[in-house]
């Protein structure tokens, strides 16, 4: 085998593999039925196969508040129940949802970067997911 032929070999070997190491969104399958919030998992990174089934928001405010540890328990509460109303399984924190900027905020003694829209009100936002594949 010639020197062109294996690095065409190893080029392509390469390509397969990168392809299969990323995330993978599926198209959606129709509505789906709720699910229990309490079952419903936050990802800060994509898993790497599930369906999106479109953002969530929760207005900053009121019950849904930082404490003086960062606790925001409350919010992240609203946003698996709007995530379980859709039949998600997961919430995904995007870091690159445009016009947010990321807050600290805690969950049961977890930290997550969240992304907040700015405004009046603040908004939480997040996307609802079905992982398929984690």
């Amino acid at each position: 085998m010639n020197l062109k032929r294996v690095a065409m070999l190893v080029g392509g070997l390469m390509c397969v593999v990168a392809m299969g190491c990323g995330s993978h969104v599926v198209p959606g399958s129709g509505n789906r039925q709720p699910t229990d919030p309490h079952k419903v998992m936050v990802y800060t990174d994509q898993p790497k196969k599930y369906e999106d089934l479109g953002k969530v928001e929760v207005p900053v405010g009121g019950d849904v508040k930082w404490d003086s540890q960062g606790d925001a328990t409350a919010g992240f509460d609203k946003l698996r129940a709007e995530a379980a109303a859709r039949g998600a399984n997961g919430i995904l924190l995007r870091k690159d949802i445009p016009e947010t900027v990321l807050v600290t905020a805690g969950d049961r003694g977890t930290f997550y970067s969240v992304p907040v829209r700015t405004g009046t009100p603040k908004v939480a936002v997040a996307e609802a997911i079905y992982v398929i594949e984690k």
